[in-house]
């Protein structure tokens, strides 16, 4: 093929550059063998001005040096040889086709296994007009070969090369006399300098310093293998000075070259800001540096201070450079963002918990602390950091645990309410069946199943509440509402056990807070009122509700045994308890207040108390109250006409065939025009591919192809579906987060009636008119 190269272009004489290396020797005998004519040079000076010349130049890890030599000549020439192609040693990757044919090269001879010519069909058959276009080739194959040269000679020298693969500022290979041979910048200076390497490439580093004997003091350094081979020392390229901290290692490149290996950090920006610091704020930089929590100081993302707590809470090894120190690498996305927010807007914040990642990747939780600040007219951020992981890992156990334990203080109310439920049911359902013809009773027995379904339902998403074991976001809830769910668990107890419960609900504030740890604090100060009123044999409780002032005040009354005033100031503490058996046998955990106050203090609220010893104890609790518009059902139009459904389309997806039927028993009742059903998840997605419905009811967990993951696929090719999954009580948070983030119209719990389908359907005429 080489053959049909030179004489399609008229070339007939072949010269290649002499050179003791294997790939010469493969060279000659891949010419001899297709029968090409050539001729040895051993200098750019005997390169002939003859334009059907063909000029090889080998690329190989022996002769680099003299081929860019050669390749710099051949740049300058006037003109340039028409035909110039390379010869390798190792394997044409397509990284290295593609910047050879981006230099114009017709071809090359690859010479790793079995030699042979390798024609460029993308190969314009035109001169390259760029004449450095082969040198750039080169430099880029030769810097690929060194790359991997420098790491293989440092395989063994494992501090150093962990150096190098912390990305600093520039790393730098020169000869013993400091003639520059490889250079290669950190990313984020690549635009600034960008011809860098045509400038530097044969330069001698001693003419980029005014202290060129601090370059022949760190070469002596690394001559005689010294401890100390550091120096910091200034730069002066592009009209710019930049301050270089350089460590060197001897290494040993190809064809048994010496050269010193030398890696620099720019700490231009450090040494400017530390020379402020000392001068403006010595005594405090003492004082930082020994604070037990961590303190950087920082310009926008960068760090450019820190002191050791800082490095011991993320982990970091010693000889971390400031520089490669980023608030983005240090913590989760969304948490660096509110970060960043709150630094472009100079805020100050008292207590921020974030939630970051280690160097060795481990999660932290995170509390922290911003000041801006103005030094000489520059704007930097002081951030102190305090880890509090474990002491959060600890919360989340208690939390969990005093959930646990107010859970089971319930458990004889839900299992009492649970049987009352299932018997009303089974005795009104073989009631019916027996006596078919009794209309009016058949009536009275299903208003009192769905009442109780729906009683049902309550106790178990209040259960499902207060078994959450972590902290979920906020969402405005009335107090009223969040009171009488416990209620209506814990009400007959109260009976039976002869306390009177009365309830003063003044007002119905609304209230911005997470809702089962709400219900939890209002829970455990129930059963504290109980358990003190149980030691007296009867009594009452009064809960009252009333908005003061913009707060949601809420008083919990007993006229139990009251406290102690010995003990007055200790019942917040943790674990501290009074409950320790006794003749009624009420053990505490001693985390029941302690808990509950830090929950309130979290919504930025109080828990106080008043008591009289032997007489009552008042616990009362503060909330800021919370008031805004929000769209719901209330502003659905009411002109006491139903909406017209006749035109919707809508598709049912359960795998349960009882829930199917129950929807079109419901929907055929409300008039809907055209219900279709799926079987699973798999046969939604289709059918809602193929076909357009106004409403998607989609199934949570099925078969085939979950409800979510069917969700997805459908809105990533119709968006504009609207779709409203069904969810049992335990997956409500999960998701009402999918609704709210990945834009699902809606969602309905089992159990659920045809009024909450109604409302559905209304909200969507109202919000979407179907066509």
């Amino acid at each position: 093929m080489i053959s049909d190269f030179l004489h399609n272009h008229a070339i007939e004489k072949v010269i290649f550059l002499k050179s003791e290396s294997t790939l010469h020797r493969t060279l000659e005998q891949f010419l001899g063998k297709n029968k090409v004519a050539y001729r040895k040079i051993t200098n750019k000076d005997n390169i002939p001005h003859d334009p059907s010349c063909c000029i090889i130049i080998p690329i190989s890890i022996y002769t680099i040096t003299e081929s860019m030599d050669m390749l710099q000549h051949i740049s300058a020439m006037d003109p340039m040889p028409p035909h110039i192609l390379f010869a390798t040693d190792f394997v044409v990757s397509s990284r290295f086709r593609k910047r050879f044919v981006e230099a114009g090269l017709p071809g090359v001879i690859e010479c790793a296994t079995i030699p042979r010519f390798i024609l460029f069909d993308e190969y314009s058959n035109t001169q390259n007009t760029y004449p450095s276009a082969p040198l750039n080739a080169l430099i880029y194959t030769a810097e690929s070969f060194l790359s991997r040269s420098i790491h293989r000679s440092l395989s063994k020298n494992i501090m150093f090369n962990a150096l190098i693969k912390l990305h600093p500022t520039v790393i730098c290979a020169t000869t013993r006399q400091g003639n520059i041979i490889y250079f290669k910048l950190h990313r984020q200076y690549f635009t600034q300098f960008q011809n860098v390497k045509k400038i530097l490439y044969g330069k001698k580093i001693h003419e980029l310093t005014d202290t060129p004997e601090k370059i022949d003091t760190l070469f002596s350094a690394i001559e005689n293998q010294d401890d100390q081979r550091e120096i910091e020392i200034e730069f002066t390229f592009d009209g710019q000075q930049h301050d270089l901290l350089i460590t060197g290692e001897q290494v040993t490149l190809y064809n048994n070259i010496d050269a010193n290996l030398l890696v620099g950090i720019n700490i231009t920006r450090q040494r400017k800001t530390e020379g402020m610091l000392i001068k403006t704020e010595h005594k405090y930089r003492n004082l930082v540096d020994n604070l037990p929590d961590g303190v950087t100081l920082s310009s926008e993302d960068q760090v450019i201070y820190m002191n050791q707590s800082f490095l011991d809470i993320f982990e970091y090894p010693p000889y971390i450079f400031v520089s490669d120190i980023h608030f983005s690498d240090l913590l989760v996305e969304e948490d660096y963002e509110k970060l960043s927010t709150m630094m472009r807007n100079d805020e100050k914040h008292a207590s921020l918990e974030l939630k970051g990642i280690s160097y060795l990747g481990l999660d932290l939780v995170l509390e922290i602390s911003i000041t801006p600040l103005l030094i000489n007219d520059q704007r930097f951020h002081q951030v102190l950091w305090r880890n509090i992981t474990d002491h959060k890992k600890l919360w989340d156990k208690l939390l969990l645990s005093e959930r646990l334990s107010a859970i089971g203080e319930l458990a004889s109310g839900i299992t009492h309410e649970f049987n009352n439920i299932l018997t009303s049911i089974r005795g009104y359902v073989q009631y019916t069946v027996n006596n078919l013809d009794d209309i009016p009773s058949t009536r009275k027995a299903m208003g009192v199943i769905e009442k109780m379904t729906e009683q049902g339902g309550t106790i178990l998403r209040n259960l499902s509440m207060l078994s959450q074991n972590e902290i979920k976001n906020k969402e405005r809830c009335d107090v009223t509402e969040l009171i009488e769910e416990i209620l209506k668990i814990q009400e007959k107890i109260l009976l039976k056990d002869d306390i009177v419960l009365v309830r003063k609900f003044k007002d119905t504030p609304q209230v911005m807070v997470d809702r089962a740890l709400l219900q939890q604090v209002f829970l455990n100060l129930i059963l504290n009122a109980v358990h003190a009123i149980k030691l007296k044999g009867s009594g009452t409780i009064t809960i009252t509700v009333e908005d003061n002032d913009g707060k949601a005040i809420i008083h919990f009354h007993d006229t139990g045994t009251g406290i102690d005033p010995s003990i007055a100031d200790d019942i917040f503490n943790p674990f501290f308890t009074t409950k320790q058996g006794g003749r009624l046998n009420i053990i505490g955990t001693g985390m029941g207040l302690s808990i509950s106050r830090n929950i309130i203090e979290q919504h930025r609220g109080k828990l106080y108390f008043l008591s009289t010893p032997g007489k009552e104890t008042e616990f009362i609790l503060e909330l800021p109250k919370h008031a805004t518009t929000y769209f719901s059902d209330k502003n659905i139009p009411n002109n006491g006409m139903p909406p017209d459904l006749q035109n919707l389309t809508i598709l049912v997806a359960d795998d349960d065939d009882a829930i199917r039927e129950l929807f079109a028993t419901l929907l055929r009742s409300l008039k809907v025009g055209t219900v279709d059903f799926a079987t699973n998840g798999a046969e939604a997605r289709d059918i809602c591919l193929e076909k357009d419905y106004h409403l998607v009811f989609m199934d949570v967990s099925m078969p085939a192809l979950s409800g979510i993951d069917a969700f997805r696929e459908i809105h990533e090719k119709k968006p504009e579906q609207k779709i409203i999954f069904i969810t049992g009580i335990f997956q409500e948070d999960h998701i009402k987060d999918i609704v709210d983030r990945e834009g699902a119209f809606g969602y309905v719990k089992k159990p659920f009636d045809i009024s909450e389908i109604s409302q559905m359907l209304c909200r969507f005429t109202f919000c979407g008119d179907p066509e």
